[in-house]
């Protein structure tokens, strides 16, 4: 009997993967990024990937544990003929000097770090290891603070130059690959420590929610998948609906003004964060009680 296949060329065709692909995979050294390293090279293997390389951020937050980590990552990218690029940084500092919190700043850092080597590296996409268990937080975590359909829908196969093969696969399948192949992984012990929102989310919410529903996981899954669709088909309608509203370099605003809620806010909201960035709904629904206000008329942004 061959080992289990964690990823198949259908994984792949759902992020957008061919035989041309140059692919970075973000390698922590955890259980979850050991897994899709191992199981992408497999697939390099096969022809089905051109190339696999990884990169590894020591945040300077786990002092030897996290070092211990970075040289577990050296190891098995040798071992593994995969090339490695490392970075040590200090994300407490960063945190301090933007004001953001240890979890927002950690994440901002490796995301950015994440890039720069993509683009230096020449690789076409940056593989991430989020998982079925990973989907379900975001959901929760979006439901709490409040969301729509978008934020409902959680992560997708493929958002720009990122990719989450193992979206479909569940953390229990994961660690029996790893068994499986006896493949060692590094274990985070700040997972357990629930002073981040994902974490409580992940170590209090869902156990607790499991009494509710055991499959509570595939649950929040499926209300992804859903919302999923129906956040691109209103997506879809909105783009076309925007088609017909331009004049000049912006819109008629009494046909947007026209337009069902859900369709004036996605255009409103689009044409401001091209301006502006990030912009809050509030704003939006600001902009949108513009339509019928009297020519002039001026509000400020948040």
């Amino acid at each position: 009997m061959g080992q289990t296949r964690l990823l198949t060329k259908e994984s792949l065709a759902a992020c957008e993967l061919n035989e041309t692909s140059r692919v970075l995979v973000a390698f922590s050294g955890g259980a979850d990024s050991t897994a899709l390293l191992t199981a992408l090279c497999d697939l390099q293997k096969e022809g089905a990937i051109e190339r696999i390389s990884a990169a590894h951020l020591n945040h300077g937050i786990r002092g030897e544990t996290a070092e211990r980590d970075m040289r577990f990552c050296e190891l098995l990218c040798r071992t593994l003929g995969v090339e490695l690029f490392t970075e040590r940084a200090d994300v407490p500092a960063f945190a301090k000097r933007t004001g953001m919190t240890l979890e927002e700043a950690a994440r901002e850092y490796r995301y950015a770090f994440l890039e720069r080597v993509r683009r230096s590296s020449g690789a076409d996409c940056i593989a991430t290891a989020h998982h079925k268990g990973d989907q379900a937080e975001t959901v929760l975590m979006h439901l709490l603070r409040g969301s729509g359909t978008k934020g409902l829908s959680g992560m997708q196969m493929r958002s720009g130059t990122i990719v989450r093969p193992l979206l479909t696969v569940g953390r229990d399948e994961i660690l029996s690959y790893l068994e499986e192949r006896g493949q060692d992984y590094c274990e985070d012990e700040t997972n357990l420590v629930n002073d981040a929102f994902r974490n409580r989310v992940r170590n209090e919410l869902i156990p607790y929610l499991k009494g509710y529903n055991p499959n509570v996981v595939e649950a929040l899954n499926k209300t992804a998948t859903f919302c999923g669709e129906d956040e691109a088909l209103l997506t879809t309608l909105a783009d076309e609906a925007e088609a017909r509203m331009l004049r000049d370099t912006g819109l008629d605003r009494r046909k947007l003004g026209g337009q069902p809620l859900p369709l004036k806010a996605r255009i409103a909201k689009k044409r401001l964060t091209e301006l502006c960035g990030d912009v809050s709904e509030s704003d939006v629904r600001r902009v949108l009680a513009l339509c019928g206000a009297r020519t002039g008329t001026r509000i400020e942004l948040n």
